[in-house]
């Protein structure tokens, strides 16, 4: 998915405009194992010890930067259902988007992946639907509310980049800082929906990568503690400009466009 902006394109389209193929469903044996943070059900015999330290090592990491999010997360296992392959995955009992690599199941505390050639692919994938199920978990905990779209969609790809092994391997930075790649669009726009159906796959892949650079943003330029309050205060009914300026004092959108775009510019040099 990463190996090239243009070529992502089309994976972007599909996942603001999926279309779900029928298939068979096909139940599963599952064999179980556990650590102390995961329960594990996998269709393989085994897993291998390199992916049970990594998924360990993962979840560390999320614990570390986001766990705020989920306070559950110190003491509640998670459940990780991994396929053989991605069409057992595609046909399986869960019934995921054809379009998929994983999907979470925040009121289950689960998520459903499959087996990758790349072990690190795998890693960056679960740490994806991990944010979003701990993330997302933490809006529909509050009423049943829907996390943002884009601060959502932007912080699971932030942790997934985060899941690489190597910095060289986070993607979305790279694409980020590509400049001739994409172009900014108004944060409002943004900010307001995703893309339209009828949008272009720049466009699509356009809204991705931005969302992904403003909660990188926030994130790292105001730390966690403050952004969880922004979180807060948008979780409780707060309007956005509101919540931007009682938490990171930022005295309406524009203000904070510009300062996004000033350090956008800064990490594209």
């Amino acid at each position: 998915m990463k190996d090239n902006f243009f070529a992502s394109l089309a994976f972007f389209a599909s996942l603001a405009f999926p279309l779900q193929a029928q298939v068979q469903i096909v139940r599963t044996e599952w064999n179980k194992s556990s650590t102390p943070h995961f329960n594990f059900f996998h269709e393989s015999r085994s897993l291998k010890s390199g992916l049970i330290i990594g998924f360990e090592r993962l979840h560390a990491k999320l614990r570390l930067h986001i766990g705020l999010f989920a306070p559950w997360i110190n003491k509640e296992k998670m459940n990780l259902y991994i396929y053989q392959n991605e069409t057992n995955y595609k046909t399986g009992e869960f019934g995921p988007p054809a379009w998929s690599k994983g999907v979470s199941l925040a009121g289950k505390k689960t998520i459903v992946i499959y087996e990758e050639t790349d072990d690190n692919t795998l890693f960056q994938t679960t740490g994806h639907e991990m944010t979003q199920l701990l993330f997302g978990g933490y809006f529909k905990d509050k009423a049943d509310l829907e996390a943002p779209r884009w601060l959502e969609e932007g912080l699971a790809m932030l942790m997934e980049d985060l899941a690489a092994a190597d910095a060289k391997d986070a993607g979305w930075l790279g694409f980020m800082k590509n400049k001739t790649a994409w172009s900014p669009q108004p944060l409002k726009d943004v900010m307001a929906r995703a893309p339209k159906e009828t949008a272009s796959s720049a466009s699509v892949g356009s809204w991705y990568v931005q969302s992904y650079a403003m909660t990188r943003y926030l994130f790292l330029t105001k730390g966690k503690i403050q952004f969880k309050a922004f979180c807060d205060a948008l979780r409780h009914g707060v309007s956005l400009e509101k919540a931007l300026w009682e938490t990171c004092r930022f005295k309406d959108l524009q203000a904070f466009e510009q300062s996004w775009l000033e350090w956008l510019r800064q990490q594209q040099r």
